[in-house]
């Protein structure tokens, strides 16, 4: 009996240890600020939005700022910074403010390469970092409205490029089927409709073909001159034959 109150306790203290590694691997770090610049409610805010856009993509989404301009940013460094492996899927916005002026750059990792394609002037990554919310916001300072409008415009790429395929597969299969049906239901329609009966030519005419010749009758004449007697008188004779007449 006690042996099992034993083992008991240590398969307890084992599932607690469990979920308390699972709950400290969950609870990232979203929000880097490099500046001091930013306020808690700030930082809450824009954590909860990667939180969003991390359900919705299934990658690791942090919001990096920094004084250092983002085109002087190391990507390895940052990727040791924010303890990004080679093989984690992840997105991060830079975002750099530099003698007042604010940039920002967007870098993916691991299988977000494959989603979010085109670099800094092409493809979908032009069409988020072009997006009015994340320009607007960010280029004038207003960072938690800028970060919102960006993970909504991440999302929607995700979903886009994660459905053409799907909707084009399902399309083509819809498709074939339609086709097949149609194909099959027209098929059958002909085997079924039932040949026209052959007229009964014999039984309803009693026309009786015979063979005739007819043969064309012609006439001729033929004329013998005739010399007179000792009567001294000349005079012709005709001949001729036919039924039809003669001349």
């Amino acid at each position: 009996m006690r042996k099992c109150k034993v083992l008991c306790a240590i398969l307890l203290i084992f599932a607690l240890v469990s979920c308390l590694s699972v709950f400290t691997g969950a609870a990232k770090v979203r929000v880097v600020d490099k500046t001091s610049a930013l306020s808690v409610s700030e930082k809450a805010s824009m954590a909860d939005d990667l939180e969003t856009l991390s359900a919705k993509t299934g990658a690791d989404c942090y919001f990096y700022y920094s004084t250092v301009h983002v085109d002087d940013i190391y990507y390895d460094d940052l990727c040791r910074e924010l303890n990004v492996q080679v093989d984690d899927t992840a997105i991060i916005l830079a975002v750099s403010r530099v003698a007042g002026v604010y940039n920002y750059r967007l870098f993916t990792n691991g299988k977000a390469n494959k989603k979010i394609t085109g670099g800094d002037y092409s493809g979908e990554v032009a069409k988020i970092l072009d997006n009015p919310g994340v320009y607007d916001n960010i280029k004038s300072g207003n960072l938690t409205a800028g970060v919102s409008a960006f993970c909504e415009v991440t999302a929607e790429a995700y979903e886009k490029d994660g459905t053409i395929v799907a909707k084009t597969i399902i399309g083509i299969i819809v498709g074939l089927l339609v086709s097949g049906i149609t194909t099959a239901v027209i098929a059958s329609s002909y085997r079924r409709k039932l040949k026209a009966p052959i007229y009964p030519l014999s039984k309803y005419a009693n026309l009786d073909l015979t063979v005739k010749s007819d043969r064309f009758i012609g006439s001729h004449v033929t004329r013998t001159r005739v010399s007179s007697g000792s009567s001294g008188s000349r005079g012709s004779s005709s001949r001729g034959g036919g039924s039809r007449g003669s001349r």
